[in-house]
């Protein structure tokens, strides 16, 4: 019997704080982007519930510090909302209520801890917060480019390429593919990354390694080398610049380093004997 009595009042105990829980203010979500866009606009939202509570106010908090409240109890109209102005925040009033907060033209200034407060009235006076981070970041504008590679190559031949991307902030992560495989530390060429003005940096990445047989795809005799630019870890913002390098035989390889020679041989024989034909020209007019 004893033990019957101690599972009802532990399932009575358990019921009431349910009770309890189910009817107190509580905050039951918070939506703060992650990540947003250098000039954009977001909306911030704060869901709540009161329980057998009344709505005292709603308040958000960047970094501590109150820039916006929503009193609902005020009698003038269109004074139910108070902003207290700060560095970074820039409101959208006609997109802000008691469960949202729209921030628009954001700048790095923006950036940080967001805090949403709700308070309930007389008789619980009770009061719940959330909070989430915001990172405003410049995102890509522009694909990487792909430089220094020639558009045939044969086997044991050495491949130097460079990709650049930006400008960015932060500045953009790369990455090179060859075949859909990610290059190793040791068959790249790292930079110093170059600050564009504006707290927007580019960076550019280099890729050297020798080509085998074996990165010639099947059926196809082509490498294909990709160029990966990323920002911040958001996917939506990542460019990958594809680029096909096709198979050469060796004496093809090296029949083109000829022609190549030959050209530049023949021209500057050709500027040779114009410079000599000028002279003598000059050396026999008529003074």
């Amino acid at each position: 019997m004893w033990f019957s009595s101690v599972i009802n009042m532990y399932k009575i105990i358990v019921f009431t704080i349910i009770i309890h829980v189910a009817r107190s203010l509580r905050v039951t979500d918070i939506s703060v982007p992650r990540y947003a866009e250098l000039g954009s606009t977001i909306i911030m939202k704060c869901n709540f519930t009161l329980g057998s509570g009344k709505l005292n106010s709603v308040k958000w908090y960047k970094d501590e510090l109150e820039f916006f409240r929503y009193l609902p109890d005020v009698n003038l109209p269109n004074t139910n909302i108070q902003i207290f102005p700060q560095n970074g925040i820039a409101l959208d009033m006609s997109k802000s209520d008691k469960n949202h907060v729209a921030l628009t033209d954001l700048t790095y200034n923006s950036s940080g801890l967001y805090k949403c407060e709700v308070s309930s009235d007389a008789p619980d006076f009770k009061t719940d917060t959330r909070n989430g981070s915001l990172t405003v970041n410049a995102y890509l504008r522009y694909e990487p480019v792909i430089s220094g590679v020639a558009d045939r190559y044969s086997p044991g031949e050495t491949i130097t390429a460079n990709c650049t991307a930006g400008p960015s902030n932060p500045a953009p992560r790369i990455s090179w593919f060859i075949n859909d495989e990610e290059v190793g530390l040791k068959n790249l060429r790292q930079y110093h990354t170059i600050e564009n003005g504006d707290n927007l940096y580019s960076r550019s990445l280099g890729l050297q390694f020798q080509v085998g047989e074996g990165h010639f795809l099947p059926s196809t005799d082509y490498i294909n080398i990709q160029c990966k630019a990323t920002v911040a870890d958001m996917s939506l913002e990542t460019f990958m610049r594809p680029h096909r390098l096709q198979y050469t035989s060796a004496i093809e390889s090296s029949l083109q380093r000829f022609r190549n020679n030959s050209t530049s041989i023949t021209t500057t024989l050709f500027r040779g004997w114009v410079m000599i034909l000028l002279t003598l020209i000059t050396m026999v007019s008529p003074l």
